[in-house]
């Protein structure tokens, strides 16, 4: 009886760590991520959609949210990895 406790309340703990990157965006909330992710599945496929499907998903003020936060992340990486030297 003891380890089915044990390993009930390790799952329970485990479950409130997973934080997926739209839970991270300001503006956008647990709900929010959940639904798109259960619509498109995965954070990937919601990065390669469109404005126009978006806002049909989550509306157009959630939808210029996360566009911002996903174009920007991606700028961000870019200039990361660009060689020293290199004009920006």
């Amino acid at each position: 009886m003891h380890r089915f406790g044990i390993n009930f309340h390790r799952n329970q703990r485990s479950r409130g760590t997973f934080v997926n990157e739209l839970e991270q965006i300001k503006g956008i909330g647990k709900s929010t991520a959940d639904g798109l992710l259960k619509q498109f599945k995965s954070v990937k496929r919601i990065k390669e959609l469109s404005e126009e499907e978006l806002r049909r998903a989550v509306g157009s003020s959630k939808a210029k949210i996360i566009i911002t936060y996903f174009n920007g992340t991606e700028l961000q990486g870019e200039s990361i990895n660009t060689p020293l030297g290199e004009g920006v």
